[in-house]
């Protein structure tokens, strides 16, 4: 009867420790999800950035023009043709390169931001099925030793 006792109570503490472990792998999992969620939220906040530094530099552009058109109809020059208006080519050439690596830049931080969470979810998936291994391993082991103990 103690034999009995014995292997009931072994088995009884394995299946604790299997849905512990389950348990686990799914906290850790849910971690990873976070993880990921952050991750994103952290690539689109970058973004952001980099197309706020976009914007700034077509507002820079503005200005620029601006200036550049008054001080030569000021001057009495044509503002739209001559030297200001190769200025000003070049000032919107400038302005036009920086918002496209800006955008170029938002855009690959959004991708990292996405593979890196992909990333992560990946990982939880992984606890989740290394979690159900775990919890069958030590499930099998507590049915062997409770057979033993017979």
């Amino acid at each position: 009867m103690s034999g009995a006792f014995f292997a009931g109570t072994s088995f009884l503490l394995s299946s604790k420790q299997a849905k512990a472990e389950r348990e686990g792998a799914k906290m850790q999992a849910e971690a990873y999800d976070m993880q990921a969620a952050e991750t994103l939220l952290k690539g689109r906040a970058e973004a952001v950035e980099y197309r706020q530094r976009g914007v700034d530099a077509l507002r820079r552009l503005n200005e620029v023009l601006a200036a550049s058109v008054a001080k030569a109809a000021a001057g009495g020059v044509d503002p739209l043709s001559g030297s200001t208006a190769v200025i000003n080519m070049a000032s919107q050439a400038q302005a036009i390169r920086e918002k496209n690596i800006s955008e170029n830049n938002a855009l690959a931080a959004e991708g990292d931001a996405v593979f890196q969470a992909d990333q992560f979810r990946r990982a939880g998936q992984i606890a989740i099925k290394t979690g159900r291994v775990q919890s069958a391993s030590t499930l099998t082991t507590g049915l062997i030793r409770a057979g033993q103990l017979l």
